[in-house]
């Protein structure tokens, strides 16, 4: 058996895969899905804070921190897969094929993200349905704290002490919310 391997074949190989033109097209595909996924975090942000109406400039901030992070998040992914499915045309694959492989692929995505999903799930409830806002007095579990962010995944919480507890987005099943009655004051060191 001959094991060697001829240095020129090796790189006319990989030049020739470079200059193919599916090559081309996949590269400038996956160029195009990541810049349009950082510029739609900037597009998003102006459009919230145009039609935003909030007084509290603090609490304005943080809120629309927290639906831009959700929304941008998920329209990113959306450009991922367009992009995913326009490589995969490119390489000849016909949409019957893609749809197909998408179904199965899906599925076990779905199983194997599935905690992922809720939150991210969960994270769409919270910001569009407001059981609870950025400012709200909360308990989940045994930790009582103020929301600080709602981000698509999680939830950040300061109790009296200053001390942070992050919640997944979804235990918001167990959250009870508490407005009234709890006043928190800042920590005297």
């Amino acid at each position: 058996m001959n094991f060697l391997v001829n240095k020129d074949s090796v790189l006319e190989s990989l030049v020739a895969f470079v200059t193919n033109s599916q090559f081309i097209g996949s590269v400038v595909a996956i160029v195009i899905a990541i810049i349009a996924g950082q510029m739609i975090e900037k597009i998003i942000y102006d459009t919230v804070v145009f039609f935003s109406k909030s007084s509290d400039k603090v609490k304005k901030n943080i809120i629309l921190k927290s639906y831009c992070n959700l929304i941008s998040t998920v329209l990113k992914y959306v450009i991922y897969v367009i992009a995913v499915l326009v490589i995969l045309k490119i390489y000849g694959l016909t949409l019957t094929t893609i749809l197909a492989s998408a179904g199965f692929i899906g599925v076990m995505i779905t199983y194997i993200f599935q905690d992922l999903i809720k939150d991210v799930t969960n994270g769409f409830f919270i910001v569009f349905s407001t059981p609870f806002e950025v400012g709200d007095n909360i308990k989940v579990n045994d930790f009582v704290g103020q929301v600080r962010e709602i981000t698509s995944r999680y939830i950040v919480l300061v109790d009296a002490q200053g001390d942070k507890c992050i919640v997944n987005n979804r235990a918001i099943d167990q959250v009870i919310v508490y407005n009234k009655g709890i006043n928190f004051k800042k920590r005297v060191k």
